[in-house]
């Protein structure tokens, strides 16, 4: 084996070794897969088989709302503009999936390629849902039903007004009704 034939092995096995997913795509003359790891498969339930069978196969792995925001960093980097982004995937199962990805451009004998990696960052968008989910819970006293606003507890009723600018009216709802005693 050639000293060059050695690089090659040892980049390829790197490349297949690899935890992120990486793939190459030939842009031009003619767009396909030239290459795609096997982590692709654990990620989005896609083969890389399947890759090269159907070039055009990120239409359905890239979720709908992130199909525009591909193609400006796939034209990003045709320009030789690299730069980290995500998108959100969709898998073979039909689950969602985010990704933080980059992709970098060569031009080998008149072909330009992307090199491209991704990674799984899904449970970190999880996480950051699950947190602003919680950031919109409004703390209310059990007790008092105060309601803690502005890093203070304050009135309920001043709560509403505040938040919605009109007037409160009191009242018995149906299921109180029946435990109210006259006078």
């Amino acid at each position: 084996m050639t000293h060059r034939e050695d690089e090659i092995k040892y980049l390829r096995d790197i490349f297949q070794t690899s935890p992120f997913i990486m793939y190459i795509v030939q842009m031009e003359p003619e767009f396909k897969f030239v290459l795609v790891n096997d982590p692709v498969e654990d990620l989005i339930g896609y083969s890389p088989q399947e890759h090269y069978d159907n070039p055009h196969i990120a239409q359905k792995v890239i979720h709908p709302d992130y199909q525009e925001e591909m193609e400006k960093y796939v034209s990003k980097a045709m320009n030789g503009d690299s730069e980290n982004f995500s998108l959100k995937w969709i898998s073979k199962s039909g689950k969602p999936k985010w990704t933080e990805q980059k992709l970098v451009k060569h031009e080998i004998d008149g072909k330009t390629y992307l090199l491209g990696y991704a990674q799984d960052i899904t449970e970190r968008e999880q996480m950051k849902e699950e947190i602003n989910n919680l950031k919109k819970l409004t703390r209310i006293c059990s007790y008092c039903h105060n309601v803690f606003s502005n890093e203070k507890w304050i009135d309920i009723n001043k709560y509403i007004l505040n938040l919605t600018g009109g007037d409160l009216t009191h009242g018995i709802c149906d299921k109180c009704l029946p435990n109210v005693e006259y006078e």
